[in-house]
């Protein structure tokens, strides 16, 4: 009987370590590939981005902005969404996201009040668009916000902007607000 109750014990150690070795390998595999993924989302530092920030919005200007006045250096450096939102200077967060040391698109949003962020600008460079490098930089942001304690989040887009209410709508933001010039999207954390 003891022999018995030796192999049984046995086996059971057996089972539960080769199950807790799976779970080891499952949890380290995948939350290493997680922390890849995120890992060529960075901060904003001026040397390093603002030219190619700069030249996204030069290059994309109508889509990025209805403001025709709006100063990308003010903003950059006072980490605000514009010159008429001084409340929030300071406050806005900028992310740059690279593929092998170069820059692909860039984020910015900030808390609008206590439980609602706001997507100020997302922009991926043409070359890198269509390949849901957009999508990483949104979802890192919704995190973001929501570690911040965002319970919604809004957004702005042109009417004609369809790939970004695409996008928008795919990562599950709904229709919230028409403008003549655009749409706002909103999405619940």
């Amino acid at each position: 009987m003891k022999k018995i109750f030796n192999l049984k014990n046995m086996i059971l150690i057996a089972v539960i370590l080769l199950a807790s070795g799976q779970g080891i390998y499952y949890y380290c595999s995948h939350s290493h590939t997680a922390i890849l993924k995120d890992s060529d989302i960075s901060n904003y530092s001026a040397d390093r981005d603002k030219a190619f920030i700069k030249d996204q919005f030069n290059k994309n200007w109508y889509m990025m902005t209805p403001d025709p006045t709006m100063d990308v250096d003010f903003l950059l450096d006072n980490k605000v969404p514009s010159k008429h939102q001084l409340q929030y200077m300071g406050k806005m967060d900028s992310k740059m996201l690279y593929d092998t040391n170069e820059p692909v698109g860039f984020i910015s949003y900030y808390m609008a009040t206590k439980y609602q962020g706001h997507i100020q600008f997302l922009i991926i460079s043409e070359k890198y668009r269509g390949k849901r490098y957009g999508e990483r930089l949104l979802k890192y942001a919704l995190e973001d916000l929501k570690h911040q304690g965002a319970k919604t989040v809004k957004i702005y887009t042109r009417n004609e902007n369809l790939s970004a209410q695409k996008l928008y709508k795919r990562v599950g933001f709904v229709e919230s607000e028409r403008v003549t010039q655009g749409i706002y999207l909103r999405k619940e954390l």
